[in-house]
């Protein structure tokens, strides 16, 4: 047997580790389109994807087989217990696992450089790999937890969510490297079309997550009353700081992009984002792993 707690923290690890990698891989596949007419900078963005896929199928592995061993506890060896992975692989989990893997390797195979471009009907093998993976990887999101059998509507949003929120955070590294490797029109010309997708994008994010919020929790004074309550105001005021960090980005550092010293502010100001995402994820893998409520 393993200390109390162990398989908790490992488990904790691995959403952190999902939630990130889902985030890098639909966020990195944004920023391939978004620094089109950049080439040298499509090199590191599919490497940015690929390792996020590898971390992302290691931690969905992973995840299922320390459900295993919980279950078990009978430590490591209570890991590969074949009768519970049966029982297990049959469950939401394991469908979770096995459409969540599956959407990592094949947006994982599409960031491969050496993937045939030819077109098929206008179609190339990269895009219904990379289009495929994005589905695989968001639709995991509705085979477990909390509201795996919730109406559709409420799924769609969820879905939503997910996507919005990955296409937000996962962008920043890639716009991190940009930021400090060109010169400072065209990255004011590329946050500023960043700016306006990001306004559709934030719009969508807070209208689903609202909605979420909304029928997740009894009422307002859930907020201080119960452990995931507080759990979201913590995610709540995140979430907020993040938007006003990237406001002042989208109207005071990208319109004086040309003067001296802002490229450097700008890419401080990213840091301080990718910090904070990093914390939302980290705090919404708690609300799901350490209290217990699977939501997003």
């Amino acid at each position: 047997m393993w200390p109390p707690g162990i398989w908790e923290f490992l488990t904790l690890t691995c959403k952190l580790l999902i939630y990130a990698s889902t985030a890098a891989a639909v966020g990195g596949t944004f920023s391939v389109r978004l620094l089109a007419d950049h080439r040298d900078s499509q090199i590191s963005i599919r490497r940015y994807i690929r390792w996020s896929c590898v971390a992302g199928l290691v931690a969905s592995s992973a995840s299922f087989f320390f459900q295993v061993g919980a279950i078990a506890d009978l430590g490591l060896r209570g890991m590969f217990d074949v009768d519970l992975i049966g029982i297990l692989i049959q469950t939401s989990n394991g469908s979770s696992a096995f459409t969540r893997t599956a959407g990592f390797a094949m947006m994982g195979l599409a960031a491969v450089e050496s993937v045939p471009t030819s077109k098929f009907h206008g179609i190339t093998l990269g895009s219904c790999l990379t289009i495929g993976g994005i589905v695989l990887l968001l639709y995991s999101f509705t085979t477990s937890g909390h509201l795996a059998n919730a109406d559709v509507l409420v799924q769609l949003a969820l879905v939503l969510h997910v996507m919005t929120v990955s296409l937000w955070i996962g962008s920043l590294y890639p716009l991190l490297r940009f930021s400090q490797t060109h010169e400072p029109s065209s990255i004011q010309q590329i946050m500023h079309t960043f700016g306006k997708v990001a306004t559709w994008i934030v719009s969508v994010l807070l209208l689903c997550g609202l909605s979420l919020a909304w029928l997740l929790l009894g009422g307002v004074s859930d907020l201080v009353t119960t452990n995931y309550g507080r759990g979201l105001g913590v995610k709540i005021v995140l979430v907020v700081t993040l938007l006003l960090i990237a406001a002042r980005n989208k109207l005071r550092l990208t319109p004086a992009m040309l003067q001296p010293g802002i490229g450097a502010r700008l890419s401080l100001a990213i840091r301080i984002e990718i910090l904070i995402a990093l914390l939302i994820l980290l705090t919404t893998a708690i609300i799901t792993v350490i209290i217990g409520t699977e939501a997003i």
